[in-house]
């Protein structure tokens, strides 16, 4: 076991001072380099020809590993090996089974079919070294989708099998949600660099216009609700670019070329409007 400690400000030392088993590692970072980099770092400090991954604030449940690793154990074509999870925003009740709910969930050969939706939480995965050597490690210069990216690469060079198990638990807050603005500004141009490494493969062109679509709306609407109207303006019309079209985003747009002042004006009477609704609403539902 190899614990990376990217610069947190938590006493990883201290705890770690009880235990004397030789075969748990730390590596103390005193600057972050990021989870691409740290990632790497726990794999070329093991040695095991399986390589799992759990990231600080998420759990696997006890039996994870005895229950998963007999579907990559055993079949030498096997690169990787991912399960169903649950996920938990702040102090929420936790969402299990959340794979049920995507569509293209499969196994064998994945590629194209991951091509259309990152479906693999990176908590859920366990991987076999020699092929993380064929496609290469964690790229270190992608601050976000980096899993994102060592999946396809992976799924090019071998095949893939799913467990149905909830088996790990995805903590995710404010700052590292999809909908937050850091996240949804970094999240689209870094899917950008991801997906110029598979345009040789003629239908992922195809795929990832939608899902650059998507991202580039998750970036707009977050840059929105920060007040951020230019940088919203922007994002909306590289939605547009890709095909992902609404009549609330075209209004959006249109509103994004008045004055800041006034526009500010104008959304947060809206906002306003709308928080006035909603008490009413919830009580004409029969909702306290």
């Amino acid at each position: 076991m190899c614990i990376v400690d990217d610069g947190s400000e938590q006493d990883v030392a201290g705890y770690l001072q009880g235990i004397t088993d030789p075969r748990i590692q730390w590596v103390r970072n005193e600057t972050p380099v990021g989870p691409a980099a740290a990632r790497n770092q726990g794999i070329l400090a093991t040695r095991g020809e399986f390589v799992a991954f759990l990231d600080a604030d998420d759990e696997w449940e006890a039996n994870k590993l005895e229950a998963q690793m007999p579907s990559i154990r055993d079949d030498s074509k096997v690169a990787l090996s991912y399960t169903n999870y649950s996920k938990r925003l702040g102090e929420q009740p936790p969402q299990s089974n959340v794979l049920e709910k995507y569509a293209h969930v499969c196994e064998g050969q994945v590629f194209e079919e991951l091509l259309k939706e990152n479906f693999i939480n990176t908590s859920s995965v366990i991987v076999r070294r020699p092929f993380v050597a064929k496609s290469g490690l964690f790229d270190a210069q992608l601050r976000y989708a980096e899993d994102y990216d060592l999946w396809l690469r992976l799924s090019r060079v071998g095949e893939f099998r799913y467990v149905p198990l909830d088996l790990c638990l995805y903590r995710f807050h404010d700052a590292n949600s999809v909908l937050s603005y850091g996240y949804a500004t970094k999240l689209a141009p870094m899917l950008e660099l991801v997906i110029a490494k598979h345009s040789d493969f003629e239908p992922a062109r195809r795929y990832f216009r939608k899902q650059l679509g998507k991202a580039w709306m998750t970036r707009a609407w977050a840059a929105w609700e920060a007040d951020e109207f230019i940088c919203a303006r922007s994002a909306f019309l590289k939605a547009a670019k890709y095909g992902h079209r609404s009549r609330q985003a075209t209004f959006r747009v249109l509103c994004a070329v008045l004055p800041e002042v006034l526009l500010k004006r104008i959304v947060h009477f809206a906002r306003g409007r709308r928080q006035r609704r909603e008490p009413q609403a919830q009580f004409d539902n029969g909702r306290p």
